[in-house]
C-alpha cells in the first residue's frame, strides 16, 4: 500500500523554506534539494527561489563568504579546499575574490602547524622514514600550496620537530 504524498500550497512551502534558510546560510542549491524533499510542485520552484532572494532569505555572495570563513576557521582548510568545494557547490555563481577575502588564513595556517605538529609526534613513534612526504600530502589534502606546505614543514624539521 502506497503512502500518498501531499503536495504542499505556495505558501506553506514559502514558509517552511523561510525557516530552512533563517537557520544558517544556504545555497541555491540546497534550497532546490530542500523542495524536493517537502514535495513542492515544481511549477512553484523559481516563483520560491525569487520570493527567497527577494525576502534576503538566500544569497550566494552571503552564504559563500559564510562557508569560507567556517571551513578556514573551525576545519582549517585553505584556499584552494574551499574554493574547489565552493566551485562544486555555486556552479556559475562562484566568485573566487569573496573566498580570498572571508578566509582567515592565519588562524588555518596555525590550526595545520598544530595537526601537522601531532601527526609529526605519531609518526616519529612509529619510526617512519616517509615522514615528510606523509606531512606534504597531509598539506595538501588541506588545501593549502605547494610551495606554503613546503616552508612550514622545512621550518618544522628546523626546529628539531620532525
Amino acid at each position: 500500500m502506497k503512502k500518498e504524498i501531499r503536495l504542499l500550497t505556495y505558501d506553506e512551502a514559502l514558509e517552511k523554506l523561510r525557516h530552512f534558510c533563517a537557520y544558517q546560510e544556504r545555497s541555491r542549491a540546497q534550497v532546490v534539494r530542500k523542495m524536493k524533499n517537502l514535495s513542492v510542485d515544481a511549477e512553484f520552484h523559481e516563483n520560491l527561489l525569487a520570493a527567497l532572494v527577494e525576502e534576503k532569505f538566500l544569497d550566494q555572495q552571503r552564504y559563500a563568504a559564510a562557508y569560507a570563513r567556517g571551513k578556514s576557521r573551525i576545519k582549517g582548510w585553505g584556499i584552494r579546499k574551499i574554493s574547489s568545494n565552493l566551485k562544486f557547490e555555486l556552479g556559475d555563481d562562484f566568485q573566487s575574490d569573496l573566498v580570498n577575502e572571508s578566509t582567515d588564513l592565519e588562524k588555518a595556517r596555525q590550526k595545520l602547524r598544530r595537526d601537522l605538529e601531532k601527526k609529526a609526534i605519531l609518526l616519529t613513534q612509529k619510526q617512519d622514514p616517509n615522514k615528510k612526504s606523509k606531512l606534504l600530502r597531509f598539506c595538501l589534502s588541506r588545501g593549502f600550496e605547494m610551495e606554503e606546505s613546503l616552508e612550514m614543514i622545512k621550518k618544522m624539521s628546523s626546529g628539531g620537530i620532525l
